[in-house]
Formats: structure tokens, C-alpha cells, sequence
């Protein structure tokens, strides 16, 4: 779960740089959050009875099923209104919101673009 934590947390991150780097060109970058969403993501934490067990107890307590899960990005893909908000952070509600506090550190978002140029061997101009 920490690394799936992690990984949503370098989206954001990155989200942000790449935007800036694209500042002028006409592309938005997005990032949004679907809400908790019951998918088969489970299948790599537990056995498939479990999961198979679980997925509608999953949207009985209130997780998002796919349908409504996609309804944000859909949303960002399509919605007039977002053409000029490049770096714009929407949620499940199809709202344009705050990023998280965890998101907004300036360092940890430059450390995870320098690494990503470092990782891929690109350097973005």
C-alpha cells in the first residue's frame, strides 16, 4: 500500500512540473483524483476468493464502482471549462480543488523531475 501511496503522490508531483514545462503550448496537463474506486487492484494484496468476496462489500461501505469511478476522468478529458487550467488538480466531484498538503513541496517536486530526467536519460528543454 505504500508504494501504491507513493506512486499517486509522484503524479501529483510530477503533474505539476510537467505543466510548468509546458507552460505556452497549448496542452493541459490534469491531475485528478477518481475517489476510491473498487477495482481488481486488490488481486496483487489478496488471494482471488478473497477479492471476489470482498468487491461487493467493496461498494456496499461506500467505495465508487467503475462506472462512477471514471466520471472525473472523463470529466478532464472533455470538459470545456478545464481548456485553460492546465496544472489544475480536480477530485471526484468533477471539482477543481487544492492539491494535497503533501503535493505542494517545491523540493520534493523538483528532486522527483531531476530523478525522472536521470531514470529516462531525457533532459526536458
Amino acid at each position: 500500500m505504500k508504494a501504491y501511496a507513493d506512486s499517486k503522490l509522484a503524479n501529483l508531483l510530477f503533474s505539476q512540473k510537467l505543466s510548468e514545462k509546458l507552460e505556452g503550448s497549448r496542452v493541459n496537463v490534469l491531475a485528478m483524483h477518481p475517489g476510491m474506486v473498487a477495482t481488481n487492484l486488490g488481486r496483487h494484496v489478496v488471494s482471488k476468493p478473497t477479492a471476489f468476496f470482498l468487491s461487493p462489500l467493496a461498494v456496499t461501505l461506500g467505495l465508487r464502482d467503475a462506472h462512477e469511478g471514471c466520471q472525473s476522468i472523463v470529466y478532464c478529458c472533455v470538459a470545456d471549462e478545464l481548456r485553460d487550467s492546465s496544472g489544475a488538480y480536480v477530485d471526484k466531484h468533477c471539482q477543481v480543488a487544492d492539491y494535497p498538503e503533501n503535493a505542494k513541496d517545491e523540493q520534493s517536486i523538483q528532486k522527483l523531475w531531476d530523478l525522472s530526467e536521470k531514470q529516462t536519460k531525457t533532459k526536458f528543454l
